[in-house]
């Protein structure tokens, strides 16, 4: 077993600004961060590691690119790139198993930390709000999130019943530099307090259109690939298509969703392809007003991924397989002066494996168990946050413990 502890301290205050005269015709737009930061406004001096995109600028961001293109805007974010679909956040020059990608703030379940030519299982598109967190509210979600944390919010697990009865939304893009296409849709539905919703989404690209040779002409004379025009094999599809129902009072909320994802992509420079699919069910119920507690939460995740690699001739070379779960206990107690906090437990277990040619990584099943605490101390002008974690995994499998 690995028993760790972790612990970060930030210190900020943010830089004095000229004064500025408010438009009269100007709305103002509120900014709220859903899950990631979980303390406060985010335009304090703390929150200022947190960034977030909205529904309409991810689905902007997402149109020929999965998550990792769609973050490369921010701030001290970059991308990784294998093609339409195989992109993966890079924050802080730190990326793979360093930044912890999470849906609705429990991990992905998927192989994208094993090699960056992995396509993660969790994409913008359907995302209602994305947010990029950086500073100790990370080892919220691990101790190795040393980069940060990235965390799709897909609006399947709601604590507030909708303005509205009905709600529909359909979005249609393309982009010419890969022929690629865009759809997506949401309907949500309410009565009384109970809520269901259906949504989906595809992407379609082709190789992306480039001057010149996709290879130099050392490398032509090997391979004789003189594709012309595109870089080869760099073409990819996705779809998800994913539903939720959930309960809704004043203090109290329980919601299920679940959700089908399936990605079909190529990986530059190689005659293979990759097929990849993950069925996962989510639950998550919360309490508000619990005496000393603000909010308390339990979310709970499964999933089941499988992705193969596949030549062009149709013989499958490696096949990736992973099974897990992941559960959180979270509790935010009622701020106390000028200090809020954070404070919970999160266990997790998954079954890794890699079976076939390039099966270099030995089955695993490596079980998690850890507890953290974020506090924070704000105040006009300046703040402190200070966040610890202790953590131990047990890994076990045919190499030994």
């Amino acid at each position: 077993m690995t028993p760790a502890l972790y612990t970060l301290l930030a210190l900020a205050a943010p830089e004095a600004a000229p004064p500025t005269v408010p438009d009269p015709q100007a709305r103002p737009v509120e900014t709220i961060v859903v899950t990631a930061s979980s303390l406060g406004d985010p335009s304090d001096a703390i929150s200022q590691g947190v960034a977030v995109i909205n529904r309409g600028e991810a689905l902007q961001a997402s149109i020929s690119g999965g998550i990792g293109e769609t973050l490369a805007g921010i701030p001290g974010v970059r991308s990784t790139f294998y093609g339409v679909n195989a992109s993966r956040p890079i924050v802080r020059g730190l990326g793979e198993d360093r930044i912890r990608l999470v849906l609705n703030g429990l991990q992905g379940i998927d192989a994208s930390t094993i090699s960056p030519d992995h396509a993660p299982a969790i994409d913008g598109l359907d995302a209602e709000g994305i947010e990029v967190l950086k500073g100790p509210a990370a080892l919220r979600y691990g101790g190795n999130a040393v980069g940060g944390v990235v965390n799709v919010v897909d609006g399947r697990l709601p604590t507030k019943l909708p303005e509205k009865p009905f709600a529909g939304e359909i979005f249609l893009a393309g982009s010419t530099a890969e022929d690629a296409g865009t759809a997506a849709f949401k309907l949500v539905g309410t009565k009384g307090a109970g809520v269901l919703r259906v949504d989906g989404f595809r992407r379609e690209g082709q190789d992306y259109k480039i001057p010149g040779f996709s290879q130099t002409a050392a490398l032509r004379a090997i391979t004789r690939d003189d594709t012309e025009g595109t870089a080869f094999n760099t073409r990819g599809e996705i779809w998800a298509l994913g539903g939720s129902v959930a309960h809704i009072t004043d203090k109290t909320s329980l919601a299920l969703a679940t959700r089908r994802t399936k990605s079909n992509y190529g990986i530059p420079g190689e005659e293979a392809f990759i097929e990849l699919s993950q069925t996962r069910y989510d639950f998550q119920a919360s309490i508000k007003d619990l005496g000393f507690l603000d909010v308390l939460t339990f979310s709970i995740t499964s999933g089941d991924y499988t992705h193969s690699e596949i030549e062009f001739d149709g013989a499958i070379g490696t096949v990736f397989t992973n099974e897990g779960y992941e559960g959180r206990l979270e509790a935010r107690h009622r701020s106390i002066g000028a200090l809020d906090g954070v404070f919970g437990l999160q266990f997790a277990a998954n079954d890794f494996a890699a079976k076939g040619d390039e099966a270099f990584i030995l089955p695993v099943t490596i079980e998690t168990v850890g507890a953290f605490g974020v506090e924070r101390f704000n105040q006009e002008n300046w703040g402190a946050e200070v966040g610890a974690r202790y953590e131990q995994r047990d890994y076990s499998g045919l190499a030994g413990s």
